[in-house]
């Protein structure tokens, strides 16, 4: 008999909010270039009286702008070379002459202050923040005869993040508006061929759309005096104003890079046909599947470029070199001299990237055969085998390359005759063979499970599997990660870190770069990575071995008096050829990182000066006046000491050389009430060991990273995601109130108004997540491609008791007490690595302790109760508890004063929360 059944459903959310900002901006004397009353005791003959201490105990001059240039700029106002002695600015104040064109243009960026008598802080505003979604779901199933039935569901999702706006500018907080957009499409075929064997056919198409736009897209650069040529080297969609970030100027709100792009469009086919038999106690089934995955895709966060001025960590240039107190952030931004080229946080400056299109594709195919074997009446083994062939990407236009270490490197014919080969070298993927990793057809998943009754009240449960990684969650081997796929231009704004040689008034002297695709070919993209990229990131197709879980459990449940269950379980995991995003291997050997650190002589004005691998020596790929690979007619015998010296690092995409191991016991209690709600508790005690955390680092803060390439053997330790203990508590209870309760259960008015109360409830206990520590003193390790780790010193306890709140530290009293005993560390001698693990398994972050809870009650009425309306009360945080961030844990640094110290709130936690729901039913 042909039946036909239909389900149309559509819910909609709006969420509109404000979100309260507080940052300093300039007022109108700074936007002039005065900058007078930084002196706190008046000048003399244009000179700051104010006094200080230097590092040496003598007194020096302070709150004083120098001129880097000492009044002899060139036609961009910058000096014209590293000579200079720095002069006081008269008075702190910057000639209108000595101003940067492009910086007095972009002053509009900061609103002017909302409170004109405050000195920082000066400006808060309640920005918009929000969003809504949508979505719609419709079914069909269809009877066709007893045996064959289908379906086929669609279904349409999308969302609008709106940007977060605080000055009002266009610059956003770490993006602009976001849109989502799904539609989906699934059918289903099945077909009972006997009463024991079926067969099933399932088919789904989804397309998932995703975009990041900036609010000042389609700006035009001519207008702050850029050259017309950065127009047409960017494209509209993702030109916008380059991005000041200017210490402590609303550093908060414009140094997130805000003005990110993303277009994707992700098209997704599934075919899955099936068929299932039984068979005395068994019950086979076999089946494939195919899936075909599209994905168009283009981003970048700087496509003008984001300059930094008076980075952490670095000296202003309005400064004097060696003395503190001196220089002004803004004062650098109005004259032009941004800094160099630098990574703070995962966010790139002095640099315009400029994307291409990608239009990658991935083809998976699996194979399964699986037994569910009911042995007997209390034994049940499941069997199954699965053979993947996981297709790596490929891209429509052949827009892929890799690095083959054993190459011949092109320059090699542009020597001179009787030099020696450059091994390694970048190969655009052919016509024949167009993916940067080959196809691994060995990956077959073997995987078991058994399930035995050991009685009424008692069973057991294990299970082993293999799962391989999926290839998409490579991230470094998706096209738009390939290095022929984007173009970085690179300012350069000095040599010495004194003098500015150039401004961003003309930040790319030489234009902004275009992704160079296929269109220059083979030898002409290896010319442009190895002169202009210089440090690359490509996959190895001659060695990439792919990843492997393995995975298995015992776990035992048993029924408990009062309505109890309890279970508890043994689960592990061991990751083998895990992949991490980027693996370098252009590193120095240690062998010469050792002989360096015997040559320094801390006897030396200069301690370094008898280090060899530090020593300038011509430049063996300087050829008739052109540098073919490394800027300027010399290097360092260091570079040319690198396993591949034509390039300042090599890093391999994706590279599976690393592993994990998982160890927990897992515990769980649950109740079920006959009068309404339930009771779960579920308490996991696990250790979590590895040498790599994360494929995408810049999206996850206090991840451990590689200090020696050559050893990863001592990078095992803890996981920077280990989290030894976590208990939750949640429970859904109906109050013994009103109609069949215990309590108030009367017809009349109080019996109603009592009736439908409820609670629940969720409270989190966890410890927190191990500590990571990095060397912010250049100790030389991380001149040739290792890392740098602090030493921890024999015999002293970085451990220090006490709650959260006496251990935040304060950067401006030594007497406070920190979150650990921060002189336990110290940097390591030069050209040698530190003793510090690569995640601390001694000092952990604060965890959590939390309780959410919400008051509901549900009210029936109308004719035979068919209306309904519930009300409720939800409190996230109930006790109000400060959730706080990770310490600072960047060691050794002069400039850092917050080691050790707390400076903030855990990302996405809040105060408490309360919010009130109201639901009517019918």
């Amino acid at each position: 008999m042909k039946k036909t059944f239909w389900f149309l459903s559509w819910e909609g959310f709006r969420l509109r909010t404000g979100q309260l900002f507080t940052a300093t901006v300039p007022d109108g004397k700074e936007r002039t270039g005065d900058f007078s009353e930084l002196c706190k005791s008046g000048f003399t003959n244009g000179i700051c009286n104010d006094r200080g201490i230097d590092a040496a105990g003598n007194p020096v001059i302070t709150d004083q702008l120098y001129d880097p240039c000492a009044g002899n700029v060139n036609a961009q106002r910058a000096c014209p070379g590293s000579n200079a002695t720095p002069v006081p600015f008269p008075g702190n104040v910057i000639p209108t002459n000595r101003m940067s064109t492009t910086s007095a243009r972009l002053l509009n960026l900061w609103p002017a202050p909302t409170n004109s008598s405050a000195l920082t802080n000066n400006f808060s505003t309640t920005a918009r923040t929000g969003g809504s979604h949508n979505q719609t779901v419709a079914r069909v199933d269809q009877t066709l005869t007893n045996q064959q039935r289908v379906f086929v569901r669609f279904s349409h999702w999308d969302v609008l993040d709106l940007p977060v706006d605080p000055l009002g500018t266009g610059l956003c907080v770490d993006r602009c508006a976001e849109t989502y957009l799904t539609n989906a499409i699934a059918a289903a075929y099945n077909y009972s061929i006997s009463p024991t064997t079926a067969f099933d056919f399932n088919i789904s198409v989804s397309r998932f759309s995703y975009d990041r736009t900036p609010k000042n897209a389609g700006f035009d650069l001519r207008s702050i005096g850029w050259p017309a040529a950065y127009n047409a080297s960017i494209p509209a969609v993702m030109r916008t104003p380059p991005t000041p970030c200017v210490a402590n100027f609303a550093d908060n709100i414009m140094c997130t890079q805000g003005q990110s792009y993303i277009q994707d469009h992700n098209t997704q086919l599934n075919l899955g046909p099936s068929i299932t038999t039984m068979r005395g106690h068994h019950q086979f089934q076999l089946g494939a599947q195919l899936e075909i995955g599209r994905d168009n895709y283009t981003q970048t966060n700087v496509a003008s470029g984001a300059f930094d001025f008076c980075a952490p960590g670095q000296p202003c240039f309005t400064s004097l070199p060696g003395v503190s107190g001196t220089g002004f952030s803004f004062a650098d931004f109005l004259l032009g001299y941004a800094d160099n080229f630098s990574n703070f946080e995962n966010h790139f400056f002095a640099q315009a990237v400029v994307p291409a299109l990608t239009a990658g594709q991935q083809i998976y195919r699996g194979f399964y055969f699986g037994d569910t074997w009911h042995a007997t009446d209390r034994l049940a083994v499941n069997l199954c085998l699965r053979y993947e062939l996981q297709g790596p990407w490929s891209e429509r236009f052949n827009r892929l390359s890799y690095f083959d270490p054993n190459a011949t490197n092109y320059l090699t014919q542009l020597l001179p005759s009787g030099s020696s080969p450059i091994k390694g070298d970048v190969v655009l993927v052919s016509p024949h063979s167009r993916t940067s990793v080959p196809l691994d057809k060995l990956e077959l998943s073997p995987r078991i499970g058994l399930a035995y009754s050991m009685g009424a009240h008692w069973s057991l449960r294990s299970g082993y599997g293999i799962f391989w990684v999926p290839n998409y969650a490579s991230f470094a081997l998706n096209p738009l990660n390939d290095m022929v796929n984007a173009a970085s231009t690179t300012y350069s704004g000095t040599v010495d870190g004194t003098h500015p040689v150039n401004t961003f008034t003309l930040p790319f002297p030489a234009g902004i770069f275009a992704p160079p695709g296929r269109a220059m070919g083979t030898q002409g993209t290896q010319q442009y990575l190895t002169q202009v990229v210089q440090s690359i990131t490509e996959a190895d197709h001659s060695n990439h071995p792919e990843g492997y879980v393995q995975q298995w459990n015992l776990s035992i449940e048993t029924d408990l008096p009062g309505g109890f269950f309890l279970s508890a379980a043994y689960v592990g995991s061991k990751g083998t050829h895990l992949p991490q995003y980027s693996e370098q291997i252009n590193q120095i050997p240690d062998s010469l990182l050792a002989q360096a650190a015997s040559q320094v002589n801390s006897a030396l004005p200069n301690p370094r000066q008898n280090v060899a691998i530090l020593e300038q020596v011509p430049n063996p790929f300087f050829v008739n006046g052109q540098a073919l690979a490394l800027p300027g007619a010399t290097t360092t015998r260091g570079q040319l000491l690198r396993p591949y010296p034509q390039y300042t690092g090599v890093q391999l995409a994706g590279q599976g050389s690393y592993d994990s191991i998982y160890h927990s016991l897992q515990l769980t209690l649950q109740r079920r009430f006959l009068s309404g709600g339930s009771l779960l508790v579920a308490y996991t005690n696990s250790k979590l060991i590895s040498d790599t955390d994360t494929l995408t680092s810049w999206l996850e803060p206090s991840v451990g990273g590689i200090q020696d390439n050559y050893n990863l053997r001592a990078e095992r330790s803890l996981s920077s995601q280990d989290t030894p203990q976590r208990l939750v508590v949640s429970y859904v209870l109906d109050l013994p109130f009103g109609h069949g309760k215990r309590f108030l259960s009367s017809d009349g008015y109080l019996g109603r108004a009592a009736s439908g109360w409820g609670i629940d409830g969720v409270a989190t206990f966890q410890k927190g997540f191990p500590l990571v520590f990095t060397n912010g003193q250049a100790n030389g390790t991380t001149l040739f491609g290792g890392g740098s780790r602090p030493n921890l010193i024999g015999n002293c306890d970085p451990l220090i008791s006490g709650s959260a709140v006496s251990r935040l530290g304060n950067p401006n009293s030594s007497s406070s007490t920190k979150w650990f005993n921060s002189g336990c560390f110290t940097s390591p001698p030069d050209f040698t690595f530190g003793n510090e693990p690569r995640v601390d398994s001694r000092l952990r972050a604060q965890g959590i302790n939390n309780l959410d809870l919400s008051l509901f009650k549900t009210t029936r009425f109308g004719p035979d109760d068919r209306l309904g309306l519930e009300v409720r009360t939800e409190i996230f945080n109930l006790f109000n508890r400060t959730q706080f961030a990770p310490p600072n844990t960047t060691c050794c640094s002069s400039n850092n004063k917050n080691f050790g110290v707390v400076t903030g709130t855990a990302p996405g936690t809040n105060p408490r929360l309360i919010q009130f729901g109201l639901k009517f039913s019918f």
